[in-house]
């Protein structure tokens, strides 16, 4: 761009960068203020968080792809059917997880074309490193004031400024495997997302196309950087970019990093995972021990937070899953279908019908009065230009009970008589009959007319088969139909609208009813009150059932059923030699270590259910005292698809006493940690 400009001898460049934050939560409330429900502040605040990358059109796409797939979901009939339903759009609600379905489907425009660093911190991970997150932000606003509002009215002061804001603003996250520093680079980064990044790792520097070696990519991405101030410079994994780039490369990035002013606004941001230590002496030219925070394991707090966070996921699953089972999605209702209504052709197709046969016909009478003009200007033929009269032939209407010439074919032309090309060619041949009839073929004056007579015929022949095709035919179908349609005909809606019982158009009223969002005169409750007695019967022998399960209950049953050491002991299996990295075990749960009825959910509590989710927190909480950011996501992810694999192998209704035995069962199973 900067040689194109150069060349071009423009001295503006305007650059529009992707929508930042605030800008993204500002166009999703443009696209669903128009909702009936339009999502909450909070949801609109969450995607606009998670939709780094998206532009205008992208955000626009995921707020429709969100909207069909509730749609999909609530009237799955209208895809498989060919009938048109009355439905009610209104009833349509866009829940979180369809904007999230439509995300997975959506590539967003700045991951297209390049590498997009930048994400926010997820939810799994979210509570242990939220700590680390707001200790980077408040590092790097004592180094770069820029990224508060109270100073971005100074982002324009660059190099040669008189008030310096910075001073070689750098800094370098350093942490080990185990820390999480994979998360909390590009969570920077994100929370840094109003300033354009410019990566300078090597897949960066190898991967850049408009370079030949990576120095020369190298000096691009600093030009760069110099010229969109304030921005980042982002270097991950600095020790294996140390270690592996060689001499001229470094000596590039030194001289570079020498050559920057020092109050230019170019924060310097790296990641290490090896402590700053441990890093080579040379090193110390580019990052200070006063430059760089370090990332430890989570702590006691984090992880409670962690598993805080994890037990809410929990909940919300059975929550959700109780929900779901409640709607019963297997049952799809039948929909009230539209009358089809009898309807004809609409007014202006009717208008353009009659437009398109005037015009034929009119085409046609053009072509067959050229046909009479020129037979009436050659003189060969005068003897039929007009009526015979009768003082040249005075037996000629004796003879002739039907007389045709020239004149009287024009006038029936002028006047519409003919509508097909054999129509006026029976007229033509009348006149050659007539004349042969009259004449004769015995004398030989006579039959000189007959022989004109016919030479005529030819000749008219001879024009019509020059006329199109498609004008012969469309005439026809018209002189079939009783002729073309008038314009005032369709124009008053007299003799064609009135008359024709088919074009019913005051019938059509539920379309334009439609449009305008207004309900239907259909009973669509009529299904939804047979669901609800349904479910209403289904409570009642529900209470029967609790009532005679009381009545038949032993003195010598337990009341707690889901404490661990109640439940019967099973084999052990061998642990997985490959560690929880790569196997993913989950706990069997079976029908017959469950509650034995469905009256226990009910009788538990939800104060008995928070106690027993803190009795399993705090086991949680003592077989991970020395787990990291790694173990902690590999835990969640084992916990959930265990509880999910459970669901779906298990069709009992008491989701509390199963969702309590579960995650007793998985933190008594030593093959889990």
């Amino acid at each position: 761009m900067e040689l194109f400009v150069g060349q071009a001898g423009f001295d503006r460049e305007f650059h529009f960068p992707l929508p930042s934050y605030e800008a993204r939560t500002e166009i999703l409330d443009i696209h669903t203020r128009k909702w009936k429900d339009p999502p909450s502040d909070e949801l609109k605040k969450e995607l606009a968080a998670s939709c780094v990358g998206y532009c205008g059109a992208d955000l626009k796409a995921l707020c429709t792809e969100a909207a069909i797939r509730a749609f999909r979901e609530k009237y799955p009939q209208v895809y498989s059917s060919d009938d048109k339903f009355v439905i009610d759009v209104d009833s349509v609600q866009v829940e979180k997880y369809h904007f999230l379905e439509a995300m997975s489907t959506i590539t967003p425009a700045a991951h297209r074309g390049s590498i997009v660093h930048s994400r926010p911190l997820s939810q799994v991970v979210g509570p242990c490193l939220k700590r680390h997150l707001e200790g980077v932000m408040d590092r790097i606003s004592d180094v770069f004031p820029f990224i508060n509002e109270d100073v971005s009215k100074y982002s324009l002061l660059s190099f040669g400024s008189a008030i310096p804001l910075v001073y070689r603003p750098r800094l370098l996250i350093c942490g080990d495997d185990f820390g999480g520093l994979d998360h909390v680079g590009p969570a920077v980064l994100h929370e840094l997302e109003k300033f354009p990044v410019h990566s300078v790792g090597l897949p960066s520097l190898l991967s850049d196309a408009s370079a030949k070696t990576p120095e020369e990519a190298l000096v691009h991405i600093f030009g760069e950087a110099r010229r969109t101030t304030p921005s980042i410079l982002y270097l991950p994994q600095f020790h294996l970019w140390w270690e592996t780039a060689h001499e001229q490369l470094k000596a590039v990035l030194l001289t570079l990093l020498d050559d920057l002013p020092s109050n230019l606004p170019v924060l310097l941001l790296g990641t290490s995972t090896v402590s700053f230590e441990q890093l080579d002496k040379d090193c110390a030219s580019i990052f200070t021990s006063r430059n760089t925070y370090q990332v430890d394991r989570p702590s006691k707090e984090d992880r409670s937070r962690f598993f805080d966070a994890l037990l809410e996921a929990v909940v919300s699953l059975q929550k959700e899953e109780s929900k779901t089972k409640s709607k019963d999605p297997k049952t799809v209702t039948e929909l009230p279908k539209v009358p089809k209504e009898v309807s004809g052709p609409k007014p202006a197709e009717l208008k353009a019908r009659a437009e398109a046969e005037q015009h034929a016909v009119r085409r046609l009478r053009m072509c067959l009065r050229d046909v009479c003009n020129r037979i009436l200007y050659d003189k060969k033929f005068s003897m039929f230009h007009y009526p015979v009269a009768e003082e040249e032939a005075p037996d000629y209407r004796l003879v002739i009970p039907n007389p045709m010439d020239m004149a009287t074919v024009l006038q029936r032309v002028d006047s519409g008589h003919y509508l097909t090309r054999c129509s006026f060619m029976k007229d033509i041949e009348l006149i050659a009959s007539n004349a042969k009839a009259y004449n004769g073929t015995e004398r030989p004056e006579a039959y000189r007319i007959v022989s004109r007579a016919c030479e005529l015929r030819d000749v008219v022949e001879g024009m019509l088969s020059q006329m199109d095709p498609t004008l012969v035919s469309f005439c026809e179908k018209i002189a079939e139909q009783g002729g073309p349609l008038h314009f005032e005909e369709v124009d008053t809606a007299g003799s064609i609208l009135q008359s024709n019982p088919v074009a019913q158009l005051a019938v059509i009223t539920r379309t334009s009813a439609r449009l305008r969002n207004v309900q239907p005169e259909v009973n669509l409750s009529q299904s939804y009150e047979v669901l609800k007695r349904q479910k209403r019967s289904t409570e009642n022998e529900q209470l029967v059932m609790s009532g005679a399960a009381k009545d038949d209950k032993g003195p010598n049953t337990d009341p707690d059923l889901m404490r661990p050491d109640s439940t019967q002991a099973e084999p052990t299996e061998e642990p997985n030699s490959n560690g929880p990295e790569n196997s993913l075990s989950i706990p069997e749960v079976s029908s017959s270590s469950l509650p034995g009825n469905r009256t226990k959910d009910v009788e538990m509590s939800d104060a008995d259910f928070t106690d027993k989710l803190e009795s399993i927190k705090q086991r949680f909480m003592e077989l991970t005292e020395e787990y990291g950011v790694p173990q902690l996501e590999i835990l969640y992810t084992k916990v959930i698809r265990g509880l999910i694999s459970a669901k779906n192998r298990e069709a009992r209704q008491d989701s509390k006493q199963f969702t309590v035995r579960y995650l007793f069962r998985f933190v008594e199973e030593a093959n889990n940690f």
